[in-house]
């Protein structure tokens, strides 16, 4: 958190006396005075100066670095099964794709030894957290003192009562299961039933704060009237005793500007009571004031100091912004003026991290809407995200559509009491910031419940009334006669003459359209690199004409489109565990689609000229080029474009189509004989003036592998970290699509890889990136090499600066765990092996090498386990034989190795993991009914939704029961089992034996709930595996290319859910097939199938497998 950005809030001081927690205050906001601190505990202790300066009696430090954590829960055992990490962090490691919710849904342990400096006694302590997925159970020195459940607000807990001098220990139990009884989540339902991944961690900073037992715990700074010739500012003070205090107590407030003092006043302060006080004020006399707009994001400092006995205790800190922002029937208001809002939804989390991004990278994201896509409002979907990408908002002018945590699904009352709190917490921590216009406080598209969002709504007025509140509906409920809230919110998927559209605005309140567009109203269910160019071209027409339509009707406040960033998820139209709806990919590169938001800026602030294509001719590209309708974004008043050095067309703005946008995209015919890889040079003018000329080559010879670094400097902290990112561009400066192969990624210096080597360029499109994290006290130059096979290598190097306090370096020790072979037999013997690295230290010495298997496994060393010691830059190995039992159960499994070894005159530990797979038969694996007989169409509900396959429909299709079926060259067996039996597998990552050699495995099946892509993971009887990727189109509807018809039925049985007709309904569903090569010289063992599927409660997602066959 920046010091600017003031503090946070949390639950009541009633609430403390239930819980033993204590409000979420002042990180930022709170003082540190001189020196004094905490440190790691024992001899690793250090003395810690605190970061700034502003109170007599207050400090604030962070608490980040040297956590020790475990995969599992420990109680009260000791730290031997601990690794040492560093927060932000998520618990397991993570791939830019296919991210298996399994692999973090258990409860976890974290630990944070520290001392307390002497300064700090007679001083109350906090322990602040900022988010921790999904529920948190602390305690301070085996006492526990709270517990929180919810992963996206902050919370704090009270230690004052039991913290010591000396090796502190402050534990975290994190329970990261999907079925906790807490919004988003739903108790009886998959990690699929949320339209996001939640991949649980300390995911946000911690910090300690120390406060005098009276302190400011809130101020919330209010403008009014500022519009007006007396605009002032409305504080509210929250005072929080520990007891009355015996002396008078006043609140003095400061406005500021900069260094000038605007205006001032003094209020005394009645503690009447212990706990929570509100003291209230008016800063008037203001003058003639500097608004804040999205145009000038000008930012005052409002300063509240706590006075006791007229002796300066406690001051606090919050930025605010002088506006007026208002939501009418004819459009949104800023500062008096309409203004047409323009934006993208964000999701907050990244390839290889989840949610745990430090500050600087989450800005990132703020400045690319703001900057780059030249939005001026995000929606933060579905949650409140971290206060720094809100701080970047305020500073930008990137306003805020602020929203709790939530997903069409509404719970029972101690679920909704949660969201009650949500919506307090999020009010209170984010009331400040001038960038956030409305609170979401209805849950994104859930059910009408009128009583319960009433009271939301009154709520979120109590705490501020400046802002008005909404909840985005969801299509069917446009008409909804129970909508509450002030501003009504529509996520639009309407789809009107064969592209996106809009339903008109409602008329009895202000209008907002939170969603549009996504891969649900536009032309393609996916919006990847790799897709061909009409797909890319589609997407940003798309965004285009929604746009252009909530420009036409004043009614229409605004647009907010779906969305800005592709996401992490199961559901739905996912490929590879992905969705791909952004306008921007997982990595942070804008896709073609993006060039509709990056034109819409006036030609005064920059020119652009961005097609909505590649100009390619390669072997995935159109021979004659991106057609008759190439599309063309820029705020140009006139384009000239030639290719080949000839000029080819004048093209204009596409008013007719667009009528309403400030820059329409242009739509070009460019047909042409690509054969000779002609370049393109589109010259922008406005007016007669030539403001910017580019070029595109065709020809590929000169193309270049480049590498970017997003920043020059880190701080040497251990949590900072910048993105490194890498494309193939042409000679001019262009991107070149569907570059092909792998690139190895090499990071030399003090910093970690957050990413992974190598890295499947041909799978993202020729781009990509990782992220490095600086390393804590160990500053210097850190240069990033990348490598492809054909196109070489480029480097780009950035430096780590030290920042205070300093202190040692952590351990540069690493330990790699490699299993024999990835796919266990039950019954049978593997080597587990562990490779320890001593990378930059002095020696390590008494080196302790162990392994931990799962229960029933039994593990014996092969070679000795102690090592004397390992010198710096040598490597010792352990193996060890690991006997699986014959019964052991078919899934995922962890082998965990450990090394324990003496740095100094400290004892630590570094540890790693090797995953291995037990396969099961197709029988056993089968996890879901699909066919049902006509005459008991309660036998089998495929999508979860009550829907089947006919099994008479299926047998005169030749899909009877115990069938072969023969499809292209491959010989299936169809399911022999009785009716109202499992008979498919929907693949959640499951490993089955299938045996057999040939060039293709193929499979029979279909997808429920859209088309699902994945990766899985073929294991050979030589102990090699290779990946494929299978894709399973909807078995509601045709095929796409990768599938092909094997059977046709012209009805589907149904149960009669959800207002569906009961029986046989006239809808035509279909099985089909799909391959994935093999290598022809190798058997086959097993398969493991793509992760990501749903088995419910609940509506059923994913691939559904009803016979697999090799041939």
């Amino acid at each position: 958190m920046h010091p600017e950005s003031g503090a946070h809030d949390g639950i009541s001081r009633r609430r403390l006396l239930k819980t033993g927690m204590a409000g979420m205050v002042g990180a930022g906001g709170l003082a540190v005075l001189g020196h004094g601190g905490i440190g790691a505990a024992g001899a690793a202790a250090t003395t810690r100066t605190a970061d700034t300066t502003r109170g007599p009696a207050a400090r604030t430090l962070p608490l980040n670095e040297d956590w020790l954590f475990a995969p599992m829960s420990l109680g009260d055992q000791g730290d031997q099964s601990f690794t040492l990490v560093t927060l932000p962090h998520t618990v397991t490691e993570l791939s830019w794709r296919q991210w298996d919710p399994t692999t973090w849904q258990r409860t976890w342990s974290y630990r944070k030894h520290f001392d307390v400096d002497p300064q700090l006694n007679g001083l109350r302590l906090f322990a602040d957290f900022d988010g921790a997925l999904t529920g948190a159970t602390v305690s301070i020195n085996g006492e526990p003192v709270g517990e929180h459940l919810g992963g996206y607000l902050p919370f704090g807990v009270e230690l004052t009562d039991h913290v010591r001098d000396r090796d502190n220990v402050l534990a975290v139990e994190l329970d990261s299961r999907f079925n906790l009884d807490v919004p988003p989540n739903v108790p009886d339902g998959s990690p699929t039933a949320v339209d996001f991944w939640q991949p649980g961690g300390l995911y946000r900073s911690v910090s300690l704060r120390a406060v005098p037992h009276t302190f400011l715990a809130d101020v919330f700074a209010k403008p009014v009237d500022v519009l007006s010739d007396t605009p002032r500012v409305d504080v509210e003070c929250t005072v929080d005793a520990a007891s009355v205090p015996d002396r008078p107590v006043r609140v003095e407030i400061a406005l500021l500007d900069g260094d000038r003092q605007v205006a001032t006043t003094s209020v005394d302060a009645d503690i009447s009571e212990a706990g929570s006080n509100v003291v209230r004020a008016s800063l008037t006399g203001l003058g003639d004031v500097r608004l804040w707009d999205v145009d000038d994001p000008y930012l005052y400092t409002v300063v509240a100091t706590l006075v006791v006995d007229e002796r300066a205790v406690h001051d606090h800190t919050r930025r605010i912004g002088l506006r007026q922002a208002e939501f009418t029937g004819q459009g949104f208001l800023l500062n008096g003026r309409r203004h047409q809002l323009f934006g993208l939804n964000r999701h907050q989390f990244y390839p290889f991290a989840g949610g745990s991004m430090p500050d600087r990278v989450q800005r990132k994201d703020a400045e690319m809407l703001r900057n780059e896509l030249n939005c001026t409002i995000v929606r933060c979907s579905h949650y409140p995200q971290a206060e720094a990408f809100l701080d970047a908002c305020d500073e930008l002018g990137l306003l805020v559509f602020d929203e709790v945590p939530g997903w069409q699904y509404l719970g029972d009352e101690s679920w909704r009491e949660l969201a009650y709190r949500d919506v307090h917490d999020m009010v209170v921590r984010d009331r400040n910031h001038p960038s956030v216009i409305i609170w979401g406080a209805r849950l994104n598209e859930t059910r009408d419940h009128a009583d319960f969002y009433g009271s939301t709504r009154d709520l979120a007025h109590s705490l501020d009334d400046s802002r008005p509140t909404t909840g985005s509906m969801i299509a069917f409920r446009h008409g909804s006669t129970e909508f509450v809230q002030d501003v009504f919110s529509y996520n639009d998927y309407r789809r009107h003459d064969g592209h996106a559209s809009l339903q008109p605005p409602r008329t009895d309140r202000p209008y907002l359209v939170t969603e549009a567009v996504g891969t649900l109203s536009g032309g393609a269910r996916f919006y990847r690199r790799t897709d061909p160019v009409a797909v890319q071209q589609d997407q940003a027409v798309s965004h285009a004409y929604v746009h252009d339509i909530a420009a036409s009707d004043e009614r229409y406040c605004g647009l907010i489109a779906w969305c800005g960033f592709d996401y992490p998820s199961g559901t739905g139209n996912q490929h590879q565990g992905i969705k791909t709806p952004g306008v921007v990919d997982l990595f942070r590169f804008p896709k073609p689609g993006a060039a509709f938001y990056r034109s819409q800026v006036d030609p005064q602030v920059r020119p652009v000229i961005v097609p909505a294509f590649t100009w390619d001719f390669g072997p995935q590209s159109p021979p004659d080029g991106p057609g008759a309708d190439a599309v063309v974004c820029s705020n140009c008043d006139r384009l000239e474009l030639f290719v080949g050095g000839e000029h080819h067309a004048t093209a204009q703005p596409d008013r007719e189509r667009f009528p309403h946008l400030a820059h329409p995209p242009f739509l070009v015919d460019l047909t042409v004989d690509g054969s000779a890889l002609p370049e393109l040079r589109i010259d922008g003018y406005v007016g007669d003036e030539l403001v910017l000329s580019r070029s595109f080559s065709a020809d590929p010879s000169g193309d270049a592998l480049t590498v970017r670094a997003d920043d020059a400097e880190l701080d040497a902290d251990g949590t900072d970290a910048t993105r490194i990112s890498f494309e193939v561009l042409d000679r001019h400066g262009a991107t070149r699509p569907y570059v092909q192969g792998e690139v190895g990624i090499e990071v030399d210096g003090p910093a970690d890889l957050v990413g992974e080597s190598p890295f499947a360029f041909g799978d993202s499109g020729g781009v990509g990136a990782v992220w490095v994290r600086s390393r804590r006290n160990t500053p210097g130059p850190v240069t990033v090499t990348v490598t492809h096979p054909e196109l070489g290598s480029d480097q780009v190097t950035i430096h780590t600066r030290n920042v205070p306090p300093g202190g040692p370096p952590p351990p540069a020790v690493s330990v790699g765990t490699h299993a024999e072979r990835a796919l266990i037999v039950p019954g049978r013997t593997t080597t587990v092996t562990a490779r320890v690295t001593n990378k930059e230290q002095p020696a390590l010495r008494d080196v302790d090498v162990s392994v931990a298997v799962p229960h029933g496994w039994t593990a014996r060393p092969a070679t000795p386990t102690t090592i004397a010691a390992l010198q710096p830059g040598q490597s010792a190995t352990v193996r060890w034989e690991v006997d699986v039992p014959a019964d052991a159960a078919p899934g995922n499994a962890v082998v965990d190795t450990r090394a324990t070894f003496t740095l100094r005159t400290s004892r630590t530990s570094v540890s790693s993991a090797a995953s291995v797979v037990i396969a099961s038969t197709v029988a056993a694996a089968r996890n879901n009914t699909g066919t049902s007989s006509d005459d008991d169409v309660d036998q089998g509900n495929l999508d979860g939704v009550g829907n089947s396959y006919s099994r008479q429909a299926l047998a005169a299709e030749g899909l009877d029961a115990g069938a072969t079926v023969r499809h292209d060259g491959l010989d299936f067996s169809w399911p022999d089992v009785p009716p109202g039996q499992p008979d498919n597998i929907v693949a959640t990552g499951q490993t089955v034996f299938v045996d057999g050699a040939g060039e293709r495995l193929g499979v029979l099946g279909a997808s429920s709930s859209g088309s699902v892509s994945g990766p899985g993971v073929v294991h050979y009887t030589d102990g090699s595996t290779a990946t494929f990727t299978l894709t399973l189109d909807d078995w509601w509807y045709e095929p796409g290319p990768a599938n092909e018809i094997v059977a046709a039925t012209p009805y589907v049985n149904s149960q009669g859910l959800g207002g569906r007709p009961r029986g046989q309904r006239d809808h035509t569903v279909r099985i089909f097939a799909a391959s994935a090569p093999l290598d022809p010289a190798k058997t086959v063992e097993a398969v493991t199938l793509p992760a990501g599927g749903s088995t419910g409660p609940g509506r059923v997602t994913g691939m559904h497998l009803f016979a697999l066959a090799v041939g």
